[in-house]
């Protein structure tokens, strides 16, 4: 969460994008058991940071759901 408000968010805000284009990974979820990442991101925070990058950049998000493969 440090990463994404003090760095992420500010360099989005200064860009201005016309369009923002969001990967929609969930590698990095909680429980995930595919994971190798270790972040455990919760469903909240996913939610968060969403609902931060909608209301500081007020401007057109497509977000696209990634797929991955089970092993």
């Amino acid at each position: 969460m440090f990463a994404f408000e003090r760095i992420a968010l500010p360099v989005f805000v200064d860009f201005k994008p016309d369009l923002v284009l969001v990967s929609a990974g969930f590698d990095a979820a909680k429980g995930d058991p595919l994971a190798t990442t270790g972040l455990d991101v919760t469903a909240d925070c996913f939610g968060y940071m969403t609902s931060r990058l909608r209301e500081m950049l007020q401007t057109k998000m497509i977000f696209v759901l990634e797929g991955g493969s089970l092993i």
